[in-house]
């Protein structure tokens, strides 16, 4: 080995010398060309260029590219800082692609002078190689930027890579590894581009939020934009206003939703003033180019308990305007960020509790329901309601609901005969329902059934209608579904109490026709007799029978409308029509027939005339007669349609002067 050497060193002083000579003997009068005088300096470089490289390897051949790595398998992720012989496999392996070499020739970490070391040159070509098969380890990892960070999917990369990649000789003499050398290794590209730069920092997330105990939960997000230049950011502070590791297994920073570090256990922070620590990632370069954005945030993973009252404190971290650091593609090193901070706070997962009730998808909305004459109507589904257990296992204790039946006189006692509540096929509880007025609350009280933390489970509330023929005078009428109250226990026995306002109405009837509103248009028109249209549009459904409707319906009989002014003046209607594109026309073309089961859609025109001038009007659609009959006689059974809801009435429509 010391021979080795000695013959390294007298290559060296040769090399010296040669360069001396190139500068002492010649000058430019007696070079032939400054060219060729520059040339033989490169040359000269060159070759000490190669004996420094045999030096760093104390006197050994080194091996170059794939082939000197590979055979090899990476076993660990490996960032900045890190050292070890996969350190040097690694770069040795980046320096097999002129693409993603870690440095010039002759610099440490180039081909031939490879270290155990991984430092930002490393991370620059480790970024480089993601750019290149981004397909392949960035876009399964759900990341647009390169990281710098030898990770699984990078790692898997490089495995397969070295898995291929062809042996190649050793030289086999001294004249090729000189011939080898007097090749010039390609530069890796700078990873930063464009001159001085800036990033601008928007916060995403923060404010309050609380974390069970052994859970996890990203509490800060910011969208960092690098401006005017590529930058690399390399150091992210976060403060926290007491010790964090007495609160948290790990404290983690996420990069476009991905962990690129964490941070665990006392040592890992550091106390700067007071009570406050600091969370320090450092070492990143997160290469983030010119007018595109990364997601940073951070991910705290809570402690499964806390010893004393630690679970009662609140814990808050904050950043400030100086928290990220970074370096231009000029190279100057910067600092940015935003002052914002968020406050965590804690509980036993088993300690509290709620239900959380929310009316299911599934639920019945403004449904019809088509009630028997001669016999009850069993099992009609009014409501379903999705009852969440949060934070705790919580058994529901009693399920109350109000119901209400407009049908005048008529008591609720008579309309229902009984409720029941189920929860999929298993019946909870059974009800007989009475009062005497148009309202009741069923208290469902015999539940008891228990629902486990964080799982949904499906309430559904069935009615039996008595048999129609004693109220059917009045129908059709309004059902509503009220306002929902669940009592429930936490597994620790604590009460809790949810109210749901559901507020659903739907329609009872034994036959009839029933109206669905679809629009409603007002607009002035330019004659004196007529300065006022409204267009109604709605849908009939028939039930239980055929019904017909007048084509040209007399005002006051079949439809009523009322006018309101703003201030005291008249307003008259002049006329309505009533017309359809799908209803079928009988009895002479004077009516338009609704078949039972069947939706036929309709348009009511109202013309208002002989309106004071500067007044405002509304017209509001009341009721529609319909017959069971072609003729269009009143007899047994005919009903008026009730239009039933607000938004058959217009907006006000205000009439001007000199209309």
């Amino acid at each position: 080995m010391t021979e080795v050497k000695n013959t390294i060193a007298a290559k060296f002083a040769v090399a010296f010398v040669a360069v001396a000579m190139v500068f002492t003997m010649f000058t430019p009068a007696q070079a032939q060309t400054v060219e060729e005088l520059q040339a033989m300096i490169n040359d000269l470089l060159a070759q000490i260029s190669s004996l420094q490289g045999q030096v760093g390897q104390e006197g050994t051949v080194p091996s170059h590219g794939a082939a000197g790595a590979c055979p090899y398998t990476w076993t660990r992720n490996l960032g900045q800082g890190d050292r070890g012989e996969d350190v040097m496999r690694l770069q040795q392996l980046l320096n097999s692609n002129p693409d993603h070499r870690v440095a010039p020739a002759g610099q440490p970490g180039s081909a031939g002078m490879e270290t155990d070391f991984f430092g930002p040159a490393t991370a620059a070509a480790v970024s480089a190689m993601q750019v290149m098969y981004r397909a392949e380890v960035l876009t399964p990892s759900g990341l647009q930027n390169p990281t710098g960070f030898f990770g699984p999917a990078t790692r898997a990369k490089a495995n397969e890579l070295c898995a291929t990649a062809p042996v190649m000789p050793e030289p086999e003499d001294e004249d090729e590894m000189e011939e080898e050398d007097d090749v010039d290794a390609p530069t890796a590209p700078s990873p930063l581009m464009g001159g001085e730069g800036d990033i601008v920092v928007q916060t995403l997330l923060d404010g309050g939020v609380t974390i069970d105990l052994g859970d996890s939960e990203t509490v800060l997000e910011f969208e960092v934009e690098a401006v005017d230049s590529d930058v690399s950011v390399n150091r992210v502070d976060f403060v926290f206003n007491n010790r964090p590791w007495l609160f948290f297994d790990e404290v983690n920073l996420l990069v476009d939703g991905v962990e690129v570090a964490s941070l665990s256990g006392s040592g890992a922070f550091t106390n700067t003033t007071g009570i406050n620590y600091r969370a320090r990632f450092s070492g990143l370069d997160l290469v983030i180019r010119e007018d595109e954005m990364v997601d940073v945030a951070l991910e705290l993973v809570v402690r499964g308990s806390m010893a004393g009252n630690r679970e009662a404190q609140t814990v808050t971290v904050s950043t400030s305007e100086t928290h990220m650091r970074f370096v231009d593609g000029a190279g100057f090193s910067e600092t940015g960020g935003v002052e914002t901070d968020a406050a965590v706070s804690f509980f036993d997962a088993f300690s509290d509790g709620e239900i959380r009730a929310t009316i299911a998808d599934n639920s019945p909305e403004s449904a019809t329901i088509l009630l028997n004459e001669s016999s009850r109507t069993n099992g009609v589904t009014v409501l379903n309601v999705d009852l969440e257990a949060r934070d705790s296992d919580m058994e529901v204790k009693e399920f109350w609901v109000e119901l209400s039946a407009d049908t005048g006189t008529t008591t609720i006692g008579s309309v229902i005969n009984r409720a029941r509540l189920y929860t999929g096929n298993t019946l909870l509880d059974t009800q007989a329902v009475s009062g005497n007025g148009t309202s009741t609350t069923v208290e469902f009280d015999r539940v008891d059934y228990m629902i486990s933390r964080d799982d949904i489970r499906e309430f559904r509330v069935e009615i039996d209608f008595n048999r129609a023929d004693n109220y059917e005078d009045k129908l059709p009428a309004d059902f509503t579904v009220g306002e929902v109250t669940v009592a429930s226990e936490n597994r620790n026995f604590e009460p809790h109490t949810e109210t749901l306002n559901v507020d659903e109405e739907h329609r009872i009837l034994t036959k009839g026709l029933v109206a669905e509103f679809v629009s409603v248009e007002e607009e002035t028109q330019g004659s004196d007799d007529e300065v006022g249209r409204f267009t109604f549009r709605f849908d009939l459904t028939a039930y239980g029978d055929t019904f017909y409707v007048p084509q040209e319906p007399t005002l006051g009989t079949q439809i009523v409308v009322a006018t309101t002014s703003s201030t005291a003046g008249s307003a008259d209607i002049s006329s309505v029509t009533l017309s359809s594109s799908n209803a079928a026309s009988a009895g002479g073309g004077d009516t338009y027939r609704v078949s039972s089961g069947q939706t036929r859609s309709f348009t009511a025109t109202v013309f208002v005339t002989d309106v004071d001038p500067a007044r405002t009007i509304r017209v509001i659609l009341e009721e529609l007669q319909y017959f069971t009959n072609t003729a269009g006689t009143t007899q047994a059974g005919s009903s008026p349609v009730r239009m039933g809801t607000p938004e058959f009435r217009s907006a006000p429509l205000f009439i001007s002067e000199g209309q």
